[in-house]
């Protein structure tokens, strides 16, 4: 089964020793694991070194390595390509594909996210609130020209987690939330990468500052997976307003969350497998639309 291993403080070494990573901290082995076992590996400390041999084990076993800022905010990552036979074919057909084509990519993700957070919003009591997100996802246009998106966010984060709520603040929450996608943009980083896509070819994100434009729009349906898991531990006891090593492994517990793709029960790092396959099959024009992972919010952490 895979693992995502954190990497949180100072001082650590990262390298290659009998074919295994290993980490050091303070000169001693602290982390041994088969690069097979990894699925990701985030960074957010200080003074961590890397061997260039490390580095190219997690580029040949497809591991993205990611690093993230103070309030765990994903500010590079490190991912492999060319790992796919089909590579330049599916280059090509990102490259080809017509406006058309993404507007109506990027509508049904936009619909997908907002049925996703107004379900969130109906688990919480927010009928009413759930209704207006559920009504305006049967709205969204091609390209979501009207932004519905936004007017969805605007009611659903003020809900969910106050009136006061920005995520613009640095706060527990939004700590909590960073660490949540970061989790899910790395699974599906590795998903596009290893199907043989460009991440820089968006749907609908095109920042030229970012290289990893594709999986910031693929992973919009699944970010109210995340919110939950946080609303979940925002409920349980604690005493600081920091995260601490037993809420990262909840929140790293995402990656193992059933959910249904198509018709079979899968955890979610396989089923973002499928839904990026999907995706190319859309591409290929062999489906009419992109087929999402479906979850519900009745679960336990």
């Amino acid at each position: 089964m895979w693992k995502i291993l954190d990497l949180a403080g100072d001082d650590y070494f990262l390298h290659v020793d009998h074919n295994c990573l290993a980490v050091k901290k303070d000169g001693k082995t602290v982390v041994t694991s088969s690069f097979t076992d990894i699925h990701s590996i985030l960074c957010h400390g200080g003074r961590i070194t890397y061997s260039d041999e490390f580095i190219r084990k997690c580029i040949e076993s497809n591991i993205p390595l990611i690093f993230c800022d103070a309030v765990h905010v994903p500010c590079g990552m490190v991912l492999p390509v060319f790992q796919h036979g089909d590579t330049a074919e599916r280059f090509n057909l990102q490259i080809q594909a017509s406006q058309a084509q993404k507007k109506q990519a990027w509508k049904c993700i936009i619909q997908e996210k907002l049925y996703n957070q107004s379900q969130h919003l109906q688990v919480h009591g927010f009928l009413r609130e759930a209704e207006t997100l559920n009504a305006l996802s049967k709205k969204v246009h091609s390209g979501d020209t009207l932004n519905y998106e936004a007017q969805g966010a605007q009611i659903y984060f003020s809900k969910i987690y106050g009136p006061h709520f920005s995520r613009k603040e640095e706060s527990f929450v939004n700590a909590l939330l960073n660490y949540g996608y970061t989790i899910i943009r790395s699974c599906v980083a590795r998903a596009v990468v290893s199907m043989g896509l460009a991440p820089v070819f968006g749907i609908f994100h095109s920042n030229k500052h970012n290289p990893y434009c594709l999986v910031d729009d693929l992973m919009e349906p699944l970010r109210p997976l995340a919110d939950m898991y946080v609303s979940k531990i925002l409920e349980l006891p604690h005493t600081q307003d920091s995260i601490t090593p037993s809420l990262k492994k909840i929140l790293i517990g995402i990656t193992k969350h059933s959910v249904t793709f198509g018709e079979q029960k899968q955890e979610l790092t396989f089923a973002i497998q499928n839904y990026v396959r999907s995706y190319i099959l859309y591409l290929e024009r062999k489906e009419t639309s992109v087929v999402f992972p479906k979850f519900t919010y009745d679960f336990s952490i």
